[in-house]
């Protein structure tokens, strides 16, 4: 079965406001959290003044933290973009350099990434495949954890917004995306949902 991996890929882009502006000075940017429109730069330490003004100049929100260090927010580059409205989860991202990034994915099925793959490469992102890991080995059985289908089912509904306030899609469309049936689907959800609520109040129990 084709089921989920863990993938990590880089990506050459030159369209980051925040890496254009910052790639020179001696600061560093050590996580970006990718938002729908926006993605959230983590910078260790603290800005000049200067730099502070030029990344204002340029449109870039700035906030300070209360430990040492400042998050600097603006407009998602074409990669940040393309992956954030993808079927894949972002796990990390990280900079290389001022043009590469890094990303750490949760590809639904292990096939999908031909598609993300294809899709950055159209964009002209020069995307290279660094790592895969299948998230379900062959021969592994445990009745505790989520199976591949569970998994998959959960990556997808999480994604197309099935969980949000105002459901942006319906259990008819995740099963037939899933190529199987509404009733096989909405079992397979509620399975799963109860294992992870079970996994989320085990942990209390075991960490009072």
């Amino acid at each position: 079965m084709d089921g989920p991996a863990e993938v990590k890929i880089q990506v050459t882009r030159h369209d980051c406001k925040v890496m254009e502006i910052i790639g020179d000075e001696k600061v560093l940017v050590s996580k970006i959290i990718v938002r729908d429109k926006f993605s959230d730069h983590l910078i260790n330490g603290q800005l000049t003044p200067i730099l502070e003004q030029k990344l204002k100049s340029s449109g870039i929100r700035t906030i300070k933290l209360p430990e040492k260090g400042i998050w600097v927010r603006t407009q998602s580059c074409s990669a940040c973009s393309f992956l954030g409205s993808s079927d894949a989860i972002i796990i990390s991202a990280a900079p290389i350099s001022r043009t590469e990034m890094s990303y750490r994915l949760l590809v639904p099925p292990l096939g999908y990434l031909r598609q993300i793959i294809k899709g950055l490469g159209d964009l002209g992102l020069q995307p290279k495949i660094l790592e895969i890991k299948r998230l379900f080995p062959p021969n592994r059985k445990s009745e505790d954890e989520l199976t591949e289908r569970q998994l998959q089912l959960l990556i997808l509904a999480y994604k197309k917004g099935y969980f949000d306030a105002e459901r942006k899609t319906s259990l008819t469309e995740l099963a037939k995306t899933l190529d199987i049936s509404p009733s096989s689907a909405q079992e397979l959800l509620k399975r799963a949902l109860k294992k992870v609520v079970r996994a989320y109040l085990k942990h209390f129990e075991e960490n009072p």
